[in-house]
């Protein structure tokens, strides 16, 4: 898809999708140092976002997310190597292929 084909809905489906993500990962992050009020309102704002654009399409969400993950820990692991930034990268980039595959074998399954 190139931006000749991105219209403003698919545009603000894609930075809704990175704000879920940014929150979900602030969220788990302040949990991790036990600001857990401070946690539970960013997951459940992370939450409300992901039900509020992606009743129908939860599907779209975790491409977003794994996309978001993958080009940000992507380009920081290239500057800044350690083993949690490869493996968090490596882990996204082998979740979309399979969640790809899925995605595809089961839409195969639906033709008729």
């Amino acid at each position: 898809m190139g931006l000749e084909e991105l219209t403003p809905r698919s545009a603000f489906l894609i930075l809704m999708g990175c704000a879920a993500t940014v929150l979900f990962i602030m969220g788990g992050g302040a949990l991790w140092e036990h600001k857990y009020s401070t946690g539970i309102v960013l997951l459940v704002s992370g939450a409300g976002l992901t039900y509020a654009f992606f009743r129908k399409g939860k599907i779209a969400v975790v491409f977003i997310g794994l996309i978001f993950i993958l080009v940000n820990a992507g380009l920081t692991v290239v500057f800044h190597p350690s083993l949690p930034g490869m493996l968090l990268t490596v882990a996204s980039a082998v979740s979309l292929i399979l969640l790809a595959r899925w995605q595809a074998q089961r839409s195969r399954a639906t033709l008729p």
